[in-house]
């Protein structure tokens, strides 16, 4: 036991390297070290844990996108020209998730964002994954979209990384045609009129494919978690924000918040 005593981020972030059973870490606003765990830690386990600032929870595997979706919400799963945020999209060999936005980049580009795992079919570094040009179809293959569905083709992509932390799981398309994006559009939501930076206790509202409009709070913003991305292998990110459940379902990758 070692009651009295106190974690600090350094030492759970060595445990959540040593322990793939720990799937996400971090230290919320009180000073609280916050464990996720893929399956409940056997008992010698959960007494080296035994501090006086550790939380332990089981959160099962962290996944981005599951085959199986639910229904999508408020015709989400519907072709949509212009296209706004927050319906079905999809890289041509996935299922669906969800547009993150439409947006110019600094040089005028049209651009169609959303997750690397969604319109780029999971892009790593070491080369798998979809290729630049590739077809993104609105709505998603899942949903129905086919090769005449064709909105955009893959334009850049951040790919994952193995042996490194990744910051972000993030590409972009670009439209056939420029009118056929709603920029800043976010469907049931509005218009975005600016930005603001993510805090703990914030609450926040997103819109996507399977859920349509749910708010929650914000838990963390220093989360470091490891993500299965099944054939394509683990990843782990650091950074991430953390929003509880109820707040998505499979298919609602990429939501704008």
């Amino acid at each position: 036991m070692v009651k009295g005593k106190k974690m600090d981020l350094k030492k759970a972030l060595e445990l959540f390297e040593s322990d793939p059973n720990i799937v996400a870490v971090w230290e919320n606003k009180e000073g609280k070290i916050v464990l996720a765990f893929k399956k409940k830690p056997d008992p010698k386990t959960l007494e080296a844990l035994s501090y006086d600032n550790v939380i332990i929870f089981v959160s099962g595997e962290i996944v981005p996108l599951e085959s199986l979706l639910p229904v999508a919400k408020s015709k989400r799963e519907e072709k949509f020209r212009p296209c706004p945020a927050g319906v079905s999209v999809g890289h041509y060999k996935i299922t669906a998730g969800t547009v993150g936005l439409c947006l110019h980049k600094k040089d005028g580009t049209p651009v169609l964002l959303s997750n690397n795992h969604v319109i780029a079919d999971s892009v790593v570094e070491t080369g798998e994954g979809g290729k630049i040009g590739d077809p993104i179809l609105q709505p998603g293959p899942h949903d129905g979209g086919t090769l005449e569905d064709k909105i955009a083709t893959l334009y850049d992509v951040v790919p994952l990384k193995r042996e490194e932390y990744n910051l972000v799981d993030a590409a972009i398309g670009k439209p056939l045609k420029e009118e056929d994006l709603a920029y800043f559009d976010v469907f049931e939501y509005g218009k975005i009129e600016g930005w603001m930076k993510a805090r703990e206790g914030m609450e926040v509202t997103k819109s996507g494919r399977s859920c349509a409009i749910l708010s929650s709070i914000i838990t963390s913003t220093n989360a470091t978690v490891r993500v299965n991305y099944r054939e394509r292998g683990t990843f782990t990110f650091t950074q991430q924000i953390i929003v509880p459940n109820p707040f998505g379902q499979p298919g609602d990758s990429g939501s704008p918040v």
